[in-house]
């Protein structure tokens, strides 16, 4: 299924049931800690996980945290329950099901690229989060150092593993995104791994990793990732809060 043949929610939320069934769709296991950190909320907090996947980001785990996933697909749910996440909704981010100021913060980790109606879906997630609350939002950059990588070492292009991806954007532009449907940017975070730096090599064997690659990836995360600004950075994770109205 191409993009083009995606046309609304219920293809997308098909394509998606085969992805998570095939594989894991996540970020580094062992960076979702340091996604808890980011988010600045008590411990005691009630988070919503928007397009929580198989739930990596709530079977995390931080203290006291009332977390709660929802997501379209029912293959992914499965999963997240498998990890022992059980308050899950099924539902769509453009439809949330809570009431207003529901929650003290909102997550949405590497999906908002993916949405069919990015606008809707923003909306909602600020109408859900209370006045004060915090919203956290990682997208990725549309011209990182990472994918020219992966076409230095593949020949292919980001297309994030066949994932549907809708969007690609550069800061500025998610951040004007971000500001136009009602969320205040406090700060950016460049996120290139925290753990390791999570860049693409050609494998004989996918399951293999080579000692050259371990030094290769060594090598780039302890010279290169610091070097890498912002505006070159595979992902940012965008901390907000609701907008204040004038």
């Amino acid at each position: 299924m191409t993009a083009t043949e995606v046309k609304d929610n219920r293809g997308l939320r098909e394509l998606y049931g085969r992805l998570h069934e095939k594989r894991d769709l996540r970020f580094p296991l062992a960076d979702y800690p340091e996604f808890h950190r980011l988010l600045p909320v008590a411990k005691s907090a009630r988070v919503l996980d928007v397009a929580c996947g198989k739930g990596f980001f709530l079977s995390a785990g931080n203290g006291d945290w009332k977390g709660m996933g929802i997501d379209f697909s029912p293959e992914a749910l499965a999963g997240a329950k498998r990890r022992g996440v059980h308050a899950l909704v099924q539902g769509e981010a453009e439809r949330l099901p809570f009431s207003s100021g529901a929650f003290d913060a909102v997550v949405n980790l590497g999906s908002l690229e993916h949405f069919l109606d990015k606008s809707t879906a923003l909306a909602e997630m600020k109408r859900v989060v209370k006045p004060e609350g915090a919203v956290m939002i990682i997208v990725p950059n549309g011209y990182d150092l990472k994918t020219f990588w992966k076409v230095l070492r593949t020949g292919v292009g980001n297309d994030q593993d066949g994932q549907e991806e809708t969007t690609f954007m550069a800061h500025r532009q998610w951040r004007a995104l971000l500001e136009d449907n009602g969320l205040a940017v406090e700060r950016t975070v460049k996120y290139n791994g925290f753990a390791t730096i999570d860049w693409h090599y050609v494998r004989r064997n996918p399951k293999v990793i080579t000692l050259t690659e371990k030094i290769t990836r060594w090598f780039l995360a302890a010279f290169l990732r610091p070097l890498i600004p912002l505006n070159l950075s595979n992902y940012f994770i965008f901390i907000c809060r609701p907008a204040r109205r004038n």
